[in-house]
């Protein structure tokens, strides 16, 4: 018996390397097997693309962008950012121990001239996460600046996108320092414009790893987060910037209720909670500032609704514990108000789920008795009579609510509805 000894890999793109050691770049770079051959690392290419010469080479089109007609040189730019990017760990070995090659991508977030193009960052952002992988995150700690950086320019797509990798790909191989400097600094980053972009990536990230919540769920990162929330802006974009930011802390707040009641007293006056004046940030300020939602429960039942005010609301009652609903429910007399609604108009979804989360919660039920004969009365003829509406309505027609994502009331009935004069309506 003789050990099995794999044949090296061998294609026409590696014969012709073995019989041209010196060949032009951008004949080799625009071969058609480049692609295969990197995929099987196949030495020839691997000692040919890591010698001085077609480094310095490689490096140029990975950082210019020169506009170049010649289809040649353009589908050599293309394919030296997609070779390098590749999955190729005998390549990775070499170019990630090579300082010309390491200069070129610390001097990155230092030259304006490259970052402010588009296209140079994208590639920048390409193969520094491609490397960040090889060497579990360590390349990334080369690059003096580079968390700081990212978060500034975080309004571009590759810096967005290459953060939210960080975040979930690359935390646990960081020192507990750098990442907590790195949540510093993007929640920093949220007192500029570029906030929605900020509060969209974290938020993103941690639905991506929740363990990643912990990261930002200290006192001192959730009070800047906060203090950006209501800060003065003078922004067009003002209103989705803080409806942005308050959507993250409403994640982050998830299951730390103690630090929330801490800190909302310190903000409210602040906030303006006016149900005459709605905007997208005042709805968004429920998810937090939960407190002043009885303010703006007669907006709840208004017809046609408010869409996105209804879905805050509902947002924070479906987590709400059973027993804190109670004393809500009788105080707002949602009993009444509902069962005066059902079967007099047509019903929607919103409150349709509201009388699904009272209905299904039991100390709601026993404080009021006539939930249990409309529970299964006028809710289980409604439900059954939608259900067949449903049926019968085309499929291309319906849309999923919202809520149906949302498994915080696994019990409660699937609610649909479509759009009629640019107003939801239940099926």
């Amino acid at each position: 018996m003789f050990p099995f000894t794999p044949q090296p890999f061998e294609n026409d793109l590696t014969k012709f390397l073995t019989e041209n050691p010196n060949a032009d770049y951008n004949t080799v770079i625009t071969h058609t097997d480049i692609h295969p051959t990197v995929r099987n690392e196949a030495m020839p290419l691997v000692n040919y693309l890591t010698t001085d010469e077609n480094l310095t080479i490689a490096l140029k089109y990975i950082f210019s962008d020169d506009k170049d007609t010649d289809p040649t040189i353009v589908k050599a730019k293309r394919n030296t950012v997609s070779v390098f990017s590749s999955v190729c760990f005998k390549l990775h070995d070499i170019i990630t121990k090579n300082e010309k090659f390491i200069n070129a991508f610390k001097a990155f977030p230092k030259s304006p001239d490259l970052y402010n193009n588009t296209l140079i960052f994208g590639n920048f952002a390409r193969i520094t996460e491609t490397l960040a992988r090889y060497t579990q995150g360590s390349f990334l700690m080369q690059i003096d600046g580079l968390f700081p950086f990212l978060a500034e320019h975080v309004i571009v797509m590759a810096s967005r996108e290459l953060l939210t990798r960080v975040l979930t790909d690359f935390s646990q191989h960081l020192p507990p320092d750098d990442l907590k400097n790195l949540a510093i600094s993007l929640v920093d980053a949220l007192k500029s414009d570029n906030a929605y972009y900020i509060a969209s990536m974290i938020k993103d990230a941690i639905k991506e790893k929740s363990s990643l919540a912990a990261t930002f769920q200290k006192r001192d990162i959730l009070t800047t987060i906060m203090d950006a929330a209501v800060q003065e802006r003078t922004s067009p974009f003002t209103p989705l910037i803080r409806t942005e930011i308050y959507v993250l802390l409403e994640l982050l707040f998830n299951q730390k209720e103690n630090l929330r009641l801490q800190l909302v007293p310190k903000y409210e006056n602040k906030v303006k909670f006016d149900p005459n004046n709605l905007d997208c940030a005042t709805c968004a300020s429920l998810r937090v500032f939960s407190e002043h939602i009885p303010d703006f429960m007669d907006k709840f039942f208004e017809s046609p609704p408010h869409s996105y005010l209804n879905e805050c609301i509902l947002s924070v009652l479906r987590k709400i514990a059973e027993e804190d609903m109670v004393p809500f429910a009788k105080d707002q007399k949602l009993y009444a108000r509902i069962s005066e609604v059902y079967g007099k108009e047509k019903l929607n979804g919103y409150i349709y789920e509201l009388a699904n989360i009272c209905a299904n919660n039991p100390r709601v039920v026993q404080q009021c008795r006539g939930w249990f004969s409309f529970k299964d009365g006028a809710m289980a003829e409604y439900a059954k009579e939608r259900q067949s509406r449903l049926k019968n309505r085309p499929k291309q027609s319906v849309k999923k609510s919202p809520s149906d994502f949302d498994d915080a009331t696994p019990t409660a009935p699937k609610i649909y509805y479509i759009e009629e004069d640019n107003v939801l309506v239940d099926l």
